[in-house]
């Protein structure tokens, strides 16, 4: 199982990888960034999370970041860039994130199938 939790030294992270995704799925996984949006960190960076995973005693720090977008890249897809010491901060931000698109996938699946059976049984009683 993995956990995190906001926050981490990430002094010497560098880029690892990337993470497709909109501003508003990252804040919903991940909460808040640490800085951002729309700031203006060094000129490069405008939005960040920082993020400390645990897995089986491991921690791995990762950060997610824009990279000179001028400013934040809300309402529409980006590749945020993947901070960190290892790829395992890679594979650990897309797991976080992979694991909540299929949970919001199976909610949509369970209200379509609900408002189904609903229009269903409307069409049967005649409302």
């Amino acid at each position: 199982m993995v956990n995190f939790k906001s926050g981490g030294n990430v002094n010497g992270t560098c880029l690892q990888g990337y993470v497709t995704a909109h501003y508003e799925d990252l804040v919903a996984v991940f909460g808040q960034p640490k800085y951002g949006p729309h700031a203006d960190m060094d000129g490069k960076v405008t939005c960040e999370w920082v993020i400390t995973f645990t897995e089986d005693g491991e921690k791995v720090v990762a950060t997610i970041y824009d990279w000179k977008m001028g400013d934040t890249p809300i309402g529409r897809e980006y590749d945020w860039h993947i901070g960190g010491f290892t790829n395992r901060a890679v594979q650990l931000v897309n797991q976080v994130f992979t694991d909540y698109q299929h949970m919001v996938y199976e909610q949509l699946e369970l209200q379509n199938y609900a408002e189904r059976a609903y229009d269903q049984d409307a069409i049967r009683y005649g409302e």
